[in-house]
């Protein structure tokens, strides 16, 4: 079986471990009985020692009892740029492996199940574990919507993001924070319902710009460039902008690659569409 699984980027600005969108970038699996537990990496993930430790070879002890298989994968998915690739090869495993629930077991390796819901049924999603499984949903998604992504080469894995985020928050945020995420869900569902006003994030962002101070200048820049939405993807350091599909997403690559060349960061700027097929058997 030869399995293929979109890239996610999740939280969107206000919704922090609930919604995601698919990406049309992709990686592919296969696994093959074997004596003993092997990778071979093509794309992305190449320097990524294939022994025990490798994502892939826990997945398989999860869902099998054993390694001892070959795995093929195939990625262009940039690793710890807040993509969702932990999420989308331990599901491409899975799925191979022949798991029962192959979004739970991905779910329950990324530590939180949108990034693999969004991967497993294209399209927005939101999603949330409750009673030891996964809840998801598929959310509307106007036909229109591009995206543009910033994928600097810094790499910010989502351990180190996570630890810089408070234990609690005050209950005038989160009111806040429910209210611009309903905003945003409106808007992606039909992009003449988006504010004019910035759905800014106060959960994660906020704490998470020390790790990459040259976020916020990209972001304004993204903003002040008619993007309909622009937040961090998912841990980051990528950032992610919603625009209209055609001519506003090539000026908007304009303006942000002004920004990128008079801050000095290298990085790659995709225009990406999103993905509505989720994982696929190929």
């Amino acid at each position: 079986m030869k399995v293929r699984v979109p890239a996610s980027s999740a939280n969107l600005g206000p919704g922090f471990d609930a919604i995601a969108v698919a990406l049309q970038l992709y990686l592919t699996v296969e696994i093959f009985p074997a004596s003993e537990f092997s990778v071979i990496a093509l794309g992305e993930g190449q320097k990524i020692i294939g022994d025990q430790d490798h994502l892939a070879a826990k997945v398989l002890n999860k869902v099998l009892g054993n390694t001892n298989y070959k795995v093929i994968i195939d990625s262009k998915i940039p690793l710890a740029r807040g993509l969702g690739s932990s999420a989308a090869l331990a599901l491409a495993v899975a799925t191979c492996a022949g798991a029962t629930d192959p979004l739970l077991v991905a779910a329950e390796f990324d530590g939180h199940g949108e990034n693999a819901a969004a991967s497993f049924f294209g399209g927005l999603v939101g999603a949330t574990f409750q009673d030891g499984h996964v809840i998801a949903k598929k959310l509307p998604l106007d036909a229109r919507i591009n995206t543009l992504v910033v994928i600097p080469e810094l790499e910010l894995s989502t351990k180190s993001a996570r630890e810089v985020l408070p234990e609690t928050y005050s209950r005038r945020d989160v009111s806040k924070q429910l209210g611009r995420l309903a905003l945003l869900l409106a808007g992606l569902a039909d992009i003449d319902n988006f504010s004019d006003e910035p759905l800014l994030d106060l959960v994660h962002e906020p704490f998470r710009t020390a790790l990459f101070p040259k976020s916020e200048e990209i972001l304004e820049s993204m903003r002040a460039s008619g993007a309909l939405s622009a937040s961090w993807s998912g841990a980051g350091p990528s950032l992610i902008a919603f625009t209209q599909d055609g001519s506003h997403s090539v000026e908007l690559a304009k303006a942000v690659q002004e920004v990128l060349d008079r801050i000095e960061l290298r990085a790659k700027i995709v225009n990406l569409k999103p993905d509505l097929e989720g994982l696929k058997v190929i």
